[in-house]
């Protein structure tokens, strides 16, 4: 703990002052004793005292470093936001191309079966016409 005391070199003092220095002195250790024991006392407890609204800094450089807080948050909140935006609309445009895809395959597929079918009708249409001659 603290052992301040207030040592004055080569000032002459009579005894009333020498009395009223002393004491002086020991209220000064006294009252850090007691706040140091006190503080010490909060922290082991868990009950020192935070900064809330009522007791929280003033001061331009406080009120400045709020601001730029509060804007660094909404800024990192506008880019997230931009970047969830941007990760659907690539979503969405890779489901379409999927969807176009997939469309394209199936009519290629129905367009094979069909020009298939064609072409035996049209060789049994030709089959049946040389057995009328």
């Amino acid at each position: 703990i603290f052992n301040h005391q207030i040592i004055i070199h080569n000032v002459p003092q009579g005894d009333d002052e020498k009395e009223l220095h002393k004491a002086v002195s020991n209220s000064v250790q006294t009252r850090l004793e007691t706040a140091m024991q006190e503080l010490q006392q909060k922290h082991r407890d868990g009950t020192n005292e935070i900064d809330d609204g009522e007791r929280a800094p003033t001061g331009a450089a406080y009120r400045e470093l709020h601001r730029r807080q509060q804007f660094m948050a909404r800024e990192e909140k506008k880019q997230h936001a931009e970047l969830e935006e941007r990760q659907r609309r690539e979503e969405n445009r890779k489901v379409g191309e999927l969807k176009e895809h997939m469309r394209r395959m199936k009519f290629q597929q129905n367009d094979g079966d069909e020009g298939g079918n064609e072409n035996e009708n049209e060789n049994n249409d030709d089959s049946d016409s040389e057995e009328d001659y």
